[in-house]
């Protein structure tokens, strides 16, 4: 049987390799110019492109005027980016729990956090592994309290809210990350979209170094042998080399450490993928229905059917009492999916950095991180795949 990965450039076929190899010798110059274009279609406002998502997400603070001194409300169950992308404007993260066995923060939770702030001046909401929330309940307590709200959509383009209405239409920016693991996979790449009036001009000329951008476009590849011939132990070796030589870096760091314009090799890959939403959103919904409908013990479900329904399904997330026991389960049947998002309130990967987060701040995140297992729902996902992963969840939760 074929191994299965949560990441690793799971989501990128032949074509996808073959693409970005070939803007390494001739670039779409004119991309970014459409990929803008075509985010302000779907979004409106005015978008500018950038190679990180943690880049956007400062731009995006910046442009609103939050700087030293303030306060931005972001929830625990996190990424490090998130963390990083505030402190380089200056604020401070003010961490908000999620809801009981829920991956996202809910009003009442970011009431309470609001309660003990006197410097918040914005919201980020995040739509974790692609669930909804009530985000226009969200909308209308940020204006009443005259908070900035900027809908993160780095892991739900394209999902919608449980009116029917596209996630990115509430808030006041709309930030979109392209990174590895993303629903659109540029293997980089971030872009915001201001949609409240009273932005400020800020300049941006900083650009990827030319070595960067070729490492980037080499990652596919690496990848694509990594995966096709792990079964064969050659893909553990060239993995474990890559890694040597830093042809494969963590996902959660940057080469770059001030806001960066997006590359046009980023942007051709992200508005190729962006093409194909409708299609990706179809397969990643069906794999998750599987999952819901196979795996038997509902109580260990977190994704619900609502999540399914209007969500992005990134992932579907199970609630479990032993995680490593049921990954090392996985493992031995070919199933590798020990990325799991988040392991910790504020997971930093494999960096050796540590998150200003404080541990106790949010229980129940702390306490999901320590449970949460994701099952992967991209495109290299067939439905006998989903049969397949169901049945060994379905062996360890009979135990």
């Amino acid at each position: 049987m074929k191994p299965i990965f949560n990441s690793l450039g799971s989501s990128y076929d032949f074509s996808f390799v073959t693409h970005a190899l070939s803007e390494l010798i001739h670039s779409d110059r004119e991309a970014p110019q459409r990929l803008t274009a075509e985010l302000e279609k779907m979004f409106g406002g005015k978008t500018h492109l950038f190679y990180k998502g943690r880049d956007a997400i400062e731009f995006a603070l910046k442009s609103y005027g939050i700087e030293s001194g303030d306060e931005v409300l972001i929830q625990g169950f996190t990424c490090y980016a998130i963390e990083q992308a505030v402190l380089r404007t200056g604020a401070t993260p003010v961490f908000v729990d999620v809801g009981k066995n829920n991956l996202n923060v809910t009003l009442d939770s970011l009431k309470n956090a609001h309660k003990n702030t006197t410097k918040a001046k914005a919201v980020l909401v995040q739509y974790t592994l692609g669930s909804p929330i009530g985000i226009s309940q969200i909308k209308e307590w940020c204006e009443e309290n005259k908070l900035l709200l900027i809908e993160d959509l780095a892991q739900s383009l394209g999902a919608t809210d449980e009116k029917g209405t596209s996630l990115g239409t509430y808030g006041d920016a709309v930030v979109l990350s392209f990174g590895r693991g993303k629903v659109v996979d540029a293997v980089s790449g971030g872009a915001v979209i201001l949609r409240r009036e009273g932005a400020r001009e800020i300049k941006v000329t900083d650009t990827v170094r030319k070595a960067i951008i070729v490492k980037d476009m080499l990652y596919p590849l690496t990848a694509w042998k990594v995966r096709k011939t792990y079964k064969i132990l050659l893909g553990p070796l060239i993995l474990r080399i890559s890694r040597k030589l830093g042809l494969v870096t963590s996902a959660t760091g940057s080469p770059t450490k001030n806001v960066t314009l997006m590359p046009e090799e980023h942007a051709s890959l992200a508005l190729s993928e962006l093409g194909k939403l409708k299609n990706t959103l179809r397969h990643r919904k069906k794999i998750a229905e599987i999952y819901y409908q196979e795996i038997q013990d509902k109580s260990s479900i977190i994704t619900s059917q609502s999540d399914i329904e209007h969500g992005s399904n990134l992932r579907f997330a199970l609630r479990v009492d032993k995680p490593a026991e049921l990954l090392r389960l996985m493992d031995k049947k070919g199933i590798h999916i020990w990325d799991r998002w988040y392991r910790a309130a504020v997971d930093c990967g494999t960096l050796s950095v540590s998150s200003v987060y404080k541990n106790g701040t949010t229980p129940n995140a702390e306490e999901l991180a320590i449970h949460i297992v994701n099952l992967p729902t991209h495109k290299e996902v067939r439905e006998r795949d989903a049969m397949r992963i169901s049945k060994v969840v379905n062996q360890y939760l009979d135990k």
